[in-house]
């Protein structure tokens, strides 16, 4: 059972010969080698979703979830043609992801994709979404990592992206606005500003506000597209 999400960036930098080492994520800026590390216990509970960045519409970036030691990686997802699965988790899963002196996990060299430090994965009705520098929304099992589809951005992301019950929000630096269908990714309305937005979408109700560096404000339905 998933317990808790943890995102993080992690460079992979070359070590000893046969292996990697993994610096932690704070303060790295945009890295060619990001990863995603879900994480639970033996516990028996179930998050929250964390539907937006900070989690809600205040940023409180709190929740009332907890979860209790000793911890292990789940899966880490390492773009859509790997997902690395713990053989500790699940009855015939592959991989040794236990942490443990003179073993280094069998992650990639490289990925083709690029996360942004500024971007977080948000977490809605079972699934995980996040979005790539080179333009590409990404949609992840939360259970078992596996990817459940993308769908274009033109422009990229930095920033995290937002749910309602039936849309997710990213926002680009092209200053678009696009609204996907949260459990296939097709399109569902695009709405454009005049320049880059590089702040994270506020979901309130089925309203979705977004600030441009055009210096306007911008209300949109979630549903439809159109501006409140």
């Amino acid at each position: 059972m998933v317990l808790f999400l943890l995102a993080m960036r992690v460079r992979m930098t070359g070590g000893k010969e046969g292996g990697n080492t993994m610096t932690p994520p704070f303060g790295l800026t945009m890295r060619l080698r990001p990863l995603f590390w879900l994480l639970f216990s033996a516990a028996s509970c179930r998050a929250a979703d964390w539907p937006q960045f900070q989690g809600d519409a205040q940023r409180t970036g709190r929740t009332a979830d907890s979860v209790a030691p000793p911890y292990r990686a789940r899966w880490i997802w390492c773009g859509p043609l790997l997902t690395l699965n713990n053989q500790d988790s699940v009855p015939g899963w592959p991989h040794d992801l236990r942490s443990r002196d003179g073993y280094s996990l069998p992650l990639p060299k490289s990925v083709d994709f690029t996360l942004a430090n500024s971007t977080q994965p948000i977490v809605a009705a079972g699934r995980v979404f996040i979005g790539s520098l080179e333009g590409t929304a990404y949609a992840i099992d939360a259970e078992g990592g596996a990817t459940l589809w993308t769908s274009p951005i033109p422009g990229g992301t930095t920033v995290a992206a937002a749910a309602t019950t039936d849309t997710v929000v990213f926002v680009t630096l092209q200053g678009g606005v696009h609204g996907l269908e949260p459990g296939t990714g097709k399109p569902r309305w695009t709405r454009q500003t005049r320049k880059a937005i590089t702040s994270a979408p506020c979901v309130v109700g089925n309203s979705i506000f977004v600030a441009s560096q055009d210096r306007h404000v911008y209300a949109i339905n979630a549903s439809d597209g159109t501006q409140l």
